[in-house]
């Protein structure tokens, strides 16, 4: 699956890690802080993705004006468009894995894999706050 992931984001220059970062601030998940916990990294981890995707001008980090201590990570008009075409190519990849079963089995599997998530030790609130899961 990674590497099927890594081969359809090479293209965009992207790798399924910055994806993850993408897809999240797409979803409105825009602070170090919340990608980290979203993505379940630590906060080296965000800064160091933050950094190649900044560099690559797929994101911005701006002082947040609600609160003086901390940054948000907005997506540039480039990241944008490049996080639409990839919402696309992610959205062939979960095709192609699911394909094979019926509308009521992906609903199944992904309430289980919600299920998963929710009941990992430390993790009961992620399912309330971030996308996709």
């Amino acid at each position: 699956m990674r590497e099927r992931c890594e081969n359809q984001f090479a293209p965009f220059g992207v790798t399924p890690a910055e994806w993850g970062v993408i897809a999240h601030c797409r979803h409105g998940i825009n602070t170090p802080a919340g990608l980290a916990e979203c993505l379940g990294i630590n906060r080296g981890a965000i800064t160091r993705l933050l950094d190649s995707l900044e560099g690559a001008g797929l994101v911005a980090r701006t002082p947040n004006p609600a609160d003086g201590r901390s940054t948000l990570v907005l997506l540039t008009p480039h990241g944008e468009s490049v996080s639409r075409q990839m919402a696309e190519s992610a959205a062939e990849i979960h095709r192609a894995y699911v394909s094979g079963l019926s509308s009521g089995e992906q609903d199944e599997l992904l309430r289980l894999l919600r299920l998963v998530i929710q009941t990992m030790p430390g993790q009961s609130h992620r399912g309330n706050e971030c996308p996709g899961v």
